[in-house]
């Protein structure tokens, strides 16, 4: 390839690179033959292919499962459906609609979206919304009404979208002064389309507070049906193990935390969330993630790369520290020495990550990065659990909310694990919510997949104890 930039790994079960992108197999072989392909390209570097140059880029997570779900559904040569779906401009992108922007952040002319013009676009998308990401998609597009993309003729439901990416919705179309601009740059290797989903708020919710998602005690007891309100007796008999804090924040608050997402508008939406967080928590017991296995052999076959020999697993046998810092450190924005083991699983759904815990602290008003331990706290373990829910929509948009009314408990299990690791204890614990909060005959089983299936958009989550 021109430059360099990615080639063969030159063996199918290695990878090698030195400062470029590999693809695993050789040339004529593997991944890499079916990669050229692809590309209509003849074997790299001969003749056939001599000055002729492809750019690419890599999808991961939604993007990812998006082009898939286009690929499957035989849409991905409709350039305006995928302009539609995946178009934007990121760093490293380059041609007209990149000349535009940068004319439009008042930049020289040039067609290179380049660091300078990803930290232009940050400094508009904060000034304007509160928010940043350094992307400029057909939902910016809306939001700041440049010219530079094509305007989606679903612009007023792209521009909902687009004003519920801020951190504190109600402060900034009050006008309150946005929030401080983050000392990492969101040009960076950030997410932040969960923090948007955290902080949506559902159309139908009343206004809460600006700064924190936390409710008074008796907040929300008029704000859902009493058939579907969160009472101390329902969750007992659904969860008789569940741990004290857990169930004195849901009684407490857990109807207004859930009516600020819709959850609770309907016995399904609230029997698959519950049944979901149910199954992640092990009956709302777990709160944080003890990494401690008592056999090499078990960590060797779990972790295959990082123990290629059980040797090599010995040390972290029953030393959950090192092993959370080992399987941990060095990813999920892990930094320093000890943030694996600092930044372990918490809660009912066991964020994992420095970087997680500071996003979902942002979005719910709490410094979990400067204090991990308060995401295992009943309310806050909620919140996060619900706002995490908000935050899963699919790759055709499907909102986990609009997964639970179609009763599509495989898919929602995906959303949320990556697979259908646990779907027959997953369905034991809705049909039990059903039997509590239920309203009419239990509805009929949704699409038939077996248990540990992997998913087709998402990769299989590594296990954790």
């Amino acid at each position: 390839m021109p430059g360099d930039n990615i080639h063969s790994a030159y063996s199918n079960e290695s990878f090698s690179s030195a400062g470029t992108q590999t693809v695993r197999g050789t040339d004529g072989t593997g991944d890499w033959d079916k990669f050229i392909k692809a590309l209509g390209l003849s074997r790299p570097g001969s003749a056939a292919d001599s000055g002729k140059r492809i750019d690419y880029v890599l999808l991961t997570g939604l993007e990812a499962a998006t082009a898939s779900a286009l690929r499957v559904g035989g849409q991905s040569k409709d350039v305006a459906v995928v302009q539609a779906k995946l178009g934007r401009l990121r760093q490293g992108s380059d041609g007209p609609a990149v000349a535009k922007l940068r004319a439009a952040l008042g930049m020289t002319p040039g067609t290179s979206f380049d660091a300078e013009t990803a930290s232009k676009l940050v400094d508009l998308q904060h000034a304007r919304l509160g928010y940043a990401d350094a992307i400029y998609s057909p939902r910016m597009e809306c939001a700041l009404s440049l010219g530079v993309l094509q305007r989606p003729a679903d612009c007023k439901g792209q521009l909902a979208n687009a004003i519920s990416l801020l951190p504190n919705p109600t402060a900034k179309l009050s006008g309150a002064e946005p929030p401080p601009r983050p000392r990492d740059h969101p040009a960076l290797e950030r997410t932040t389309e969960l923090v948007a989903a955290l902080t949506r708020p559902a159309a139908t919710s009343a206004h809460l507070s600006t700064q924190t998602l936390a409710l008074p005690a008796n907040s929300s007891s008029n704000e859902v049906a009493a058939s579907l309100a969160l009472t101390g007796d329902r969750l007992s008999r659904f969860a008789p193990k569940a741990r004290a804090d857990y169930l004195r924040a849901m009684v407490q608050s857990g109807d207004g935390i859930l009516a600020r997402y819709s959850i609770n508008t309907n016995s399904r939406r609230l029997c698959h969330f519950l049944a979901q967080v149910a199954h992640e928590s092990n009956g709302y017991v777990i709160s944080e993630e003890s990494p401690d296995y008592g056999s090499a052999a078990r960590l060797a076959q779990i972790w295959p790369r990082r123990f290629p020999t059980t040797e090599a697993a010995a040390p972290f046998v029953h030393n959950p520290e090192a092993l959370a810092n080992k399987i941990y450190g060095g990813s999920l924005g892990n930094t320093q020495p000890g943030d694996g083991y600092r930044y372990r699983g918490r809660g009912l759904i066991q964020i994992t990550g420095r970087a997680t815990y500071r996003d979902m602290g942002r979005a719910i008003g709490v410094d979990l990065e400067a204090s991990p331990d308060l995401a295992a706290e009943g309310e806050k373990a909620f919140m996060i659990a619900a706002g995490y829910w908000n935050s899963r929509a699919n790759a055709d948009g499907q909102t986990m909310n609009e997964l639970a009314d179609a009763n599509n408990i495989a898919m929602i299990t995906r959303r949320l694990n990556g697979g259908l690791n646990g779907l027959a204890d997953r369905r034991q614990w809705f049909e039990k919510c059903w039997a509590i909060w239920g309203e009419g005959p239990q509805p009929q089983s949704g699409p038939a997949e077996t248990d540990d299936q992997p998913a087709p958009d998402a990769p299989d989550p590594e296990p954790t104890p």
